[in-house]
């Protein structure tokens, strides 16, 4: 959907992007900085054609017209030229009468304005009558009772008609079991998207107890605090008839292709593990006004069902951003299931990365262990197409490295005459620095360029496994020839690194503690440490 020009008039289907918080049930125009819309004429009749236009100052806008019945009826991504934008399209003969509502921007720039179609002759309104195509509003949801591996009772609603959202009843919401109520909704894959309507008090209804969703392909777990922001989005006179909403979008096949292409790189490619989805929470007042949650104050916990064809150790969850970028997010693998937390909603998939260097042939002892590193953002190439599995790694390199795996955030700055503020590795020392990874070679200095050795990796990847696991782990015998040679400081850490087979020796009956450490050897211990974790 991200190439210009493509437009679909789709009638009872909801699209895969969530339609703009800023439309309202009304026909007042409303205009952001970057966006401004012409006027539209008040009416129309089926088989008119409407002209969108109007002057930005971004290169582009999505331009979406919403039909009475909740389905997006036209979508465009129309370029603009010298300030200007322009896109048309032609109301189809079956369109329903009422008011449509238009919003063109991107991101937070949106611009909304409506329009009317009326019968030929009459006098407007929304009383189409038989042709309307509005569907019903579905059923009273069905409830099967059961466990869900023991996180909580699920409940599973009628699905209604095509043209219609998912409501959960209050009567459907199941007591909580383990601290979480969970809801199954049968969203099916025949449509691009759906919404799961839930009660405006669902956070009265749940206590203080986490709300998961679950359909074929996803699922989602909304701590309370969401819920109540969600909640607090409703004024208390619309408390009745309004609902917070789940709104999920599927991309297809031919709206990732283009995402995976542009995002490869030479010996690299993106191939779909998963679904990919929008998602995003909003709330619908009794007006119709809908309000979208902009800033979730906890993060959410997303999970996508993997493909059977999957490569597992390669896979990981990716935010793909307004611009069509996928940016790694992780995701924790048990059985078929990958799960992360995010900070906020938008279109997530589920990838994998496969990233070959020239200099890593298959046979090479490390290859497996640098691909899957590579795959998990932990590590990367000296150059785009080699990894110098033999070059010696620096302090500063093994520091970024863990501090990637572990996701470490800094929480005050580093204050060392060695690290300047701005190298590529501040941030990163930084964050080790915090969390207690990692110690300088003095009271002032850190050592960033220097060549790690063996016995300085075993501490460091020690104290990870501690941040990681809370484990302080167990020991060894050091029955190395040259375990003498392992300094004081160090003698626990190497010890507990052999016991929980985060290293072994270099060589037979030696561990070369004073010896440099390669790239490929950080790769394994970091490695190690991944499959210690899970």
């Amino acid at each position: 959907m991200r190439k210009n020009s493509i437009k679909f008039v789709l009638l009872g289907l909801l699209l895969t992007t969530s339609f703009p918080a800023t439309i309202y049930a009304d026909n007042q125009l409303v205009q952001t900085d970057k966006v401004t819309l012409n006027s539209l004429s008040g009416s129309y009749q089926r088989g008119g054609l409407v002209t969108i236009a109007g002057k930005t100052s971004l290169t582009e806008v999505t331009v979406k017209v919403l039909a009475p019945d909740g389905t997006i009826l036209f979508f465009d991504v129309a370029p603009a030229a010298s300030g200007a934008f322009s896109t048309s399209f032609t109301l189809p003969d079956t369109s329903v009468f009422g008011t449509y509502q238009v919003a063109v921007g991107k991101g937070n720039e949106v611009s909304s304005t409506a329009f009317n179609v009326i019968q030929n002759g009459g006098s407007g309104g929304n009383n189409g009558g038989g042709n309307s195509g509005g569907g019903s509003s579905g059923g009273q949801p069905s409830t099967s009772t059961g466990t869900n591996n023991g996180k909580g009772t699920t409940t599973t609603p009628e699905t209604p008609s095509a043209n219609s959202a998912i409501e959960v009843k209050a009567a459907d919401i199941p007591k909580p079991q383990n601290g979480v109520v969970t809801i199954k909704v049968a969203i099916p894959q025949t449509q691009s998207a759906g919404e799961v309507l839930l009660p405006a008090n669902l956070g009265q209804l749940t206590g203080d107890s986490k709300i998961e969703l679950i359909w074929d392909t996803a699922s989602i777990v909304i701590p309370k605090e969401v819920v109540q922001s969600l909640s607090n989005l409703i004024s208390a006179d619309k408390q009745n008839g309004s609902y917070i909403v789940l709104q999920v979008g599927s991309l297809k096949s031919e709206q990732v292709k283009p995402i995976t292409d542009s995002n490869g790189t030479k010996g690299a490619s993106y191939q779909p593990a998963g679904a990919a989805q929008e998602l995003s929470l909003v709330v619908k007042d009794s007006s119709g006004k809908i309000t979208k949650l902009d800033q979730l104050s906890q993060p959410v916990t997303i999970s996508f069902q993997l493909n059977s064809q999957a490569n597992q150790a390669l896979a990981g969850i990716y935010y793909i951003t307004d611009q069509g970028k996928l940016e790694y997010v992780g995701g924790k693998i048990s059985g078929n299931t990958i799960t992360a937390e995010v900070p906020h909603l938008g279109q997530y998939g589920v990838f994998a990365y496969e990233k070959n260097y020239s200099d890593i042939p298959a046979s090479h002892w490390a290859s497996k262990v640098i691909q899957e590193l590579t795959a998990k953002h932990v590590i990367q190439g000296v150059t785009e197409t080699s990894f110098a599995p033999e070059k010696e790694v620096t302090r500063a390199e093994f520091a970024a490295m863990l501090v990637r795996q572990l996701k470490l955030k800094a929480t005050t700055p580093v204050q060392l005459e060695d690290v300047k503020p701005g190298s590529w590795y501040a941030d990163a020392i930084a964050a080790a620095y915090s969390s207690g990874l990692v110690k300088g070679i003095s009271d002032t200095k850190f050592g960033p360029d220097q060549k790690i050795t063996r016995e300085e990796m075993g501490v460091m990847i020690v104290k990870a496994l501690s941040l990681a696991t809370g484990k302080t782990g167990g020991s060894a015998e050091l029955s190395f020839a040259d375990s003498k040679e392992i300094s004081g400081w160090a003698k626990d850490a190497v010890s507990t690194a052999l016991s929980e087979g985060l290293m072994k020796g270099r060589s037979t009956g030696n561990f070369a503690p004073k010896q440099r450490a390669t790239r490929a050897e950080a790769s394994q211990v970091i490695y190690n440490l991944i499959h210690k974790q899970q």
